[in-house]
């Protein structure tokens, strides 16, 4: 657990400073990971066998994808095909807060696999975050700066 703490802070743009910190985190991370689910559908329902091209035409039309150094292809998923401008733009909000909350270069299908286990063994750190702090009888927040003291 102790070692997993430093690990998943470490992987954080983010402090969290409260138990509200906390919640906020954990609950940006079910989100995320739900976002790269939703992600591998629509590349399923698209007839792409990599969800990464859907990540990266996404990337290419987000806010944090307008980097000049960075090099991004987009036109190769037609997205306003099949979907409504509104779901684009969050689906286009959700790459940026992954490429925010991470520390991690997420640019191409390779960089959002490493991010979705990033995402996948800090899901499993806050689910055992949880179960250690109720099981103290503590909060979320102070059972891990109790983890901090080691």
């Amino acid at each position: 657990m102790l070692q997993r703490q430093f690990e998943v802070e470490n992987m954080f743009r983010c402090a969290m400073r409260d138990n509200d910190d906390v919640k906020r985190v954990h609950d940006r991370v079910q989100e995320l990971l739900q976002f790269i689910d939703e992600l591998k559908r629509l590349a399923k329902f698209l007839g792409l066998g990599n969800h990464g091209l859907v990540f990266q035409e996404l990337l290419g039309l987000s806010n944090s994808g307008n980097k000049k150094e960075e090099s991004i292809i987009t036109g190769l998923v037609k997205l306003d095909q099949y979907l409504e401008p509104d779901r684009i733009a969050q689906l286009c909000r959700h790459v940026d807060d992954l490429r925010m909350l991470l520390r991690l270069k997420v640019q191409d299908g390779s960089d959002l696999q490493t991010a979705a286990k990033t995402l996948r063994d800090s899901y499993h750190f806050f689910v055992s975050l949880q179960r250690h702090a109720e099981e103290k009888g503590t909060t979320c927040y102070e059972f891990l700066e109790q983890l901090r003291q080691f």
